[in-house]
């Protein structure tokens, strides 16, 4: 008997919908979040559909409290996507007694044009007013201390923002897009602003900080950092067609010039170390630039989109340059050769190239950027010169097909981040290094983790192959006669760069190389250095 009832009341609970409210008064629906404390939330039910999201239309006044059977609550917040998606709301006034609006509270709420902010509200939550495109005119209260992360991504139709003095942080990507808006005010509270703040606004044409701020300024209605130091936003709308950055800038931040269609050239000044991502993306008149010497780190997608990305010269094999940087690879397949006279590879070049099987590295090149080689899952060979000082943060993760690298500094580079070869397999991958120096790369942090650490002795290859075998150099074509079939064949620069990796195929072969130079063969695990 018990068990027939408990499998009644089983089944009872299994047609039961339980919503994701607590209660309901005039159409508007609650969560209890204290003893007798309130926020507005949805209908959806507690699996998280959508289905009953989007109820609210029109103009919603929300009450400061609520009574549900004798209980009086009071409203204190707007909970996460409490309006989400409600295409058909125009207005909202907010209660005295709302103290937060939560993330997505307005997400894509495209009708919306009017709202009221309380002086009683501190926090704007992350997305809080996403892509509410019809939103014109925010007035910020003095209780309100943060501003989230995309808070007011995309609202188009946005002229005019006023941040009191109250705010202390504009989160990442607060106002991003918000492309009807012209100017904004930094009061002298605020202490933080996140990266890409106020990105592709491109009728943003002046951002004035108070002089009072101690840690921002502008200059001609540029954001800078207080010491100048770092420059943060160019306004998208400003008609200029040429800019001098100021020579104490070492930092040109994420988006900084992004889409400021008028800019033809830009200076940048030689104490610059570092170029954030999409710096000049969209700058679709930016027809030039000279990256200094200094300069370190260039983050994914700096220069898209501009007339230098669109100048078919600066583009070879595939690869596209800016200046002495090879910046980003498309549709890159087998041997990939970097110019020479290379200095950097930025962050991201040859991410997600999947076909890419070797690469040569002049050795001009200093710096392998972060993510440089992310995911090149088919890149089998990598030679590093001793001309490179540093390597990126994941520079070459996720290279799964990696069976070898090649490096040619006696002292180990010196790695800052432990993620740099992640999914490589370190027990069958080959760690070729010179004579002398496999005990320093056994304790080194990351070279240590290879189990097979090789030493190549480069000063004492010898010259001539073995008589059963014939390798020389016609011109800048290497022919190689009677080794064995199938033997692996790898063609190396005099510096370590891999040229060319493949399998003897027959008694007689051909190789056409890029010049007549000397270059090491290593042919079934013995190497010889040929000259042409």
């Amino acid at each position: 008997m018990k068990r027939k009832l408990y499998t009644i009341l089983a089944c009872l609970v299994c047609v039961v919908q339980v919503w994701a409210y607590d209660f309901e008064v005039d159409g508007i629906y609650y969560n209890q979040i204290d003893y007798n404390e309130v926020e507005v939330t949805y209908r959806g039910d507690e699996y998280g559909t959508d289905q009953d999201r989007g109820r609210y239309e029109g103009n919603v006044v929300i009450p400061a409290s609520i009574t549900v059977s004798g209980t009086t609550y009071n409203v204190t917040g707007i909970g996460e996507e409490a309006f989400t998606n409600c295409i058909d709301i125009q207005s909202v006034v907010i209660p005295n007694s709302v103290t937060s609006i939560g993330t997505q509270a307005f997400w894509q709420c495209s009708a919306l044009q009017f709202v009221t902010i309380p002086n009683s509200v501190t926090s704007i939550g992350t997305q809080a007013f996403w892509e509410c495109s019809a939103l014109q005119f925010v007035i910020i209260p003095n209780s309100v201390t943060s501003i989230g992360h995309s808070a007011f991504w995309e609202c188009s139709a946005l002229q005019s923002v006023t941040i009191p003095n109250s705010v202390t942080s504009i989160g990442t990507q607060a106002f991003w897009q918000c492309s009807s808006l012209q100017s904004i005010t930094i009061p002298n509270s605020v202490t933080s602003i996140g990266r890409n703040a106020f990105r592709d606004c491109i009728k943003l044409i002046e951002i004035i900080v108070s002089e009072s701020n101690s840690h921002y300024t502008s200059i001609e209605g540029v954001l800078y950092n207080k010491n100048l130091s770092e420059l943060i936003t160019y306004p998208a709308g400003k008609n200029a067609n040429h800019y001098v950055i100021p020579n104490s800038v070492t930092s040109i931040a994420s988006g900084a010039f992004s889409n400021c269609k008028s800019l033809q050239s830009v200076i940048i000044p030689d104490r610059v170390t570092s170029i954030g991502e999409g710096a000049f993306s969209g700058c679709e008149s930016l027809q030039s630039a000279t990256i200094p010497d200094r300069v370190t780190s260039i983050e994914s997608s700096a220069f898209f989109g501009t007339a230098i990305w669109r100048n078919e010269n600066n583009w070879k094999d595939g690869v596209f340059y800016v200046d002495n940087c090879a910046m980003t690879a498309f549709f890159i397949s087998g041997t990939c050769t970097i110019l020479e006279g290379t200095r950097m590879i930025a962050d991201g070049a040859f991410f997600l190239c999947g076909e890419l099987q070797s690469v040569i590295i002049p050795n001009s090149v200093k710096y392998i950027g972060s993510d440089a080689f992310d995911t090149c899952f088919g890149l089998q060979s990598i030679s590093i010169p001793n001309s490179v000082t540093s390597i990126g943060s994941g520079a070459f993760y996720g290279c799964i097909g990696l069976q070898s690298i090649y490096i040619h500094h006696t002292q180990p580079v010196f790695i800052e981040y432990s993620d740099i070869f992640n999914g490589v397999d370190k027990d069958n991958c080959i760690l070729h290094v010179p004579v002398g120096s496999k005990s320093a790369y056994e304790t080194a942090p990351v070279w240590k983790d290879f189990r097979n650490i090789v030493e190549v002795d480069y000063t004492g290859i010898p010259t001539s192959p073995s008589s059963e075998e014939f390798i020389y150099m016609k011109g800048n074509t290497l022919v190689i006669e009677h080794a064995a079939i199938d033997a692996p064949v790898h063609v190396y620069t005099l510096s370590g760069a891999l040229l060319q990796s493949l399998q003897v195929i027959g008694d007689y072969m051909e190789l056409t190389l890029p010049r007549e130079e000397i270059y090491l063969v290593q042919i079934g695990g013995k190497t010889y250095k040929i000259k042409g």
